[in-house]
């Protein structure tokens, strides 16, 4: 168990830039509670992060660079706002640098409860070949009341279940494509969207 109030980042595995990044970690079984910033940033290549609790904590679960990253079976709940962020269940960037990337990453049998926060957010910041191809599929949504802002090509959303949520906005899902979102190319099936948005008829 990782409980630390103050603690800025629990971890953050980052390879040397311009060089290639940490690669075959597995993150698993551990319990982030209480931590004032953001829980797992990785950069790193074929790795697998599964069966991890995040909850009670600030900022965001998890922050993701690399490719061949697969997140299964992760529970995240009760996150909390920090001044003016908003937390996000997971989330990439192009403005962490030309030299980052973000590609091939599953996002599977995971949960998320309670949290005033965005289920994803990812931008491509104009490094539209560094980013994409993301895989959601087979997760569970309750009362997370952002919407999960999609800023990257080619993702695919299955079988994930959204409810009581995206409570400030009137859509659980929304893909983007204006400044530093690509968000083409997204396949949408099988996915249930229960009493959504501001007003439960949405």
């Amino acid at each position: 168990t990782i409980d630390s109030m103050y603690g800025i980042l629990t971890i953050n595995l980052a390879g040397s830039v311009p060089k290639p990044y940490i690669t075959n970690l597995y993150i698993g079984g551990n319990q982030f509670r209480n931590v004032f910033g953001h829980n797992i940033t990785l950069f790193a290549d074929n790795t697998l992060v599964e069966s991890n609790r995040i909850n009670d904590t600030y900022m965001d679960a998890i922050r993701v660079w690399g490719s061949n990253v697969v997140f299964r079976g992760n529970v995240v709940s009760n996150l909390y706002i920090s001044g003016s962020n908003h937390p996000d269940v997971i989330q990439t960037f192009g403005a962490a640098g030309a030299y980052h990337y973000a590609k091939n990453i599953i996002f599977e049998n995971n949960e998320a409860y309670n949290s005033y926060a965005q289920p994803c957010n990812m931008e491509t910041f104009g490094y539209v070949d560094q980013y994409g191809d993301w895989t959601f599929r087979n997760n569970l949504f309750v009362g997370i009341a952002g919407q999960g802002n999609v800023g990257i090509p080619r993702t695919r959303w299955y079988n994930n279940t959204f409810y009581r949520s995206a409570s400030n906005h009137m859509h659980a899902i929304t893909f983007l494509t204006q400044t530093n979102y690509d968000g083409e190319d997204a396949v949408v099936m099988n996915n249930l969207f229960i009493a959504c948005g501001e007003f439960d008829s949405n």
